[in-house]
């Protein structure tokens, strides 16, 4: 009997591949009566869901145990459309046909049909508490208690303040979290992290990453769980387990260059000073006009719900290659 501890972690771990594979050499033929797999328990568990798993002696000839697909696979039937057949994998929360779809549509320029399509899609699934964006599966937000809601309001804010009265730089909510404060007076409903942004007060690039690092000293001494993701950003677990995306900005050229957006694209009168607003019975920082950010952000229609917007990432890694770790 071979025995793994379970800790909620990653037992492997493949690149970004259209069908990654792992093999597990026994050293020899055994009998195997049952074989468990535990699913990872965090954000990313979907990405498992399509397992496979396979048996052989050769390396050549495999025979097949279990597919998790299967109860998809068994209801596809002749004549059934693609949007019928996508949405026949939602019960099982595979997205990989959803996604070909909409991206096909959006090519076409056929937006309604894709946005009817993808509601469509996240009705279903939202069995499972998800909701499908433009980065893959997140944990529905509105689905948890009033309570637990309420928490990340105030852990949200608590972070803000941590770093705008205690550390010393302007830090507001960004992107999708500002917009959807913006917009309803709260959080996206299908989003499960949060997105700040903090102006950094150095000049130079060294400086500039030299006060990352205390910045990351900083929130490690306030019980966050700290860790630099693919890019540039910090991912911040905060002591109550919500999590938090840190991006940076700086000034330049009498500008505001803030990471993922166009560099200078900002003006600095836009962004500080930052100010506080109540918002879900607590308070959080705000860039100084956030209408002039989400306009740079996501157009002039940024009022408008559209769950396909993506952002375009196109010579972002060159513009800001000096903050990717």
């Amino acid at each position: 009997v071979l025995e793994l501890r379970r800790n909620g972690g990653c037992g492997f771990h493949t690149k970004r591949e259209i069908n990654p594979w792992l093999v597990i050499d026994l050293g020899e033929s055994k009998d195997i009566k049952q074989l468990v797999i535990y699913n990872r328990d965090d954000i990313f568990f979907t990405r498992a869901l399509s397992l496979l798993v396979q048996v052989g002696s050769d390396m050549i000839n495999w025979q097949e145990v279990h597919d998790n697909l299967a109860p998809a696979k068994q209801y596809v039937t002749k004549g059934m459309s693609k949007e019928e057949i996508a949405l026949a994998y939602a019960g099982v929360l595979d997205d990989t046909k959803a996604r070909e779809l909409i991206e096909h549509y959006s090519r076409k320029g056929d937006y309604d049909k894709a946005l009817r399509f993808h509601e469509s899609f996240n009705d279903i699934i939202s069995y499972a508490g998800l909701s499908l964006g433009p980065y893959g599966y997140t944990r529905k937000l509105e689905l948890n208690p009033l309570k637990i809601r309420n928490n990340k309001y105030n852990e949200l804010s608590y972070l803000l303040t941590w770093l705008n009265d205690e550390f010393g730089v302007a830090a507001f909510i960004f992107c999708e979290t500002l917009l959807g404060i913006m917009t309803d007076n709260k959080f996206i409903g299908h989003n499960n992290n949060f997105k700040i942004c903090y102006v950094s007060n150095k000049i130079k690039h060294t400086e500039i990453l030299e006060e990352r690092k205390k910045i990351l000293s900083f929130l490690t001494a306030k019980g966050c769980s700290m860790n630099p993701s693919v890019a540039a950003h910090y991912r911040c677990t905060m002591p109550s387990g919500i999590i938090v995306d840190i991006f940076t900005g700086f000034f330049e050229q009498g500008r505001c260059s803030i990471y993922p957006l166009r560099r200078r694209g900002v003006k600095t009168e836009d962004v500080v000073p930052v100010y506080k607003q109540p918002v879900q019975n607590t308070e959080l920082f705000f860039p100084r006009d956030p209408e002039q950010l989400l306009i740079f952000n996501y157009g002039p229609n940024w009022r408008v719900p559209d769950l396909l917007w993506n952002l375009d990432w196109t010579g972002v890694r060159k513009q800001y290659d000096f903050l990717f770790f």
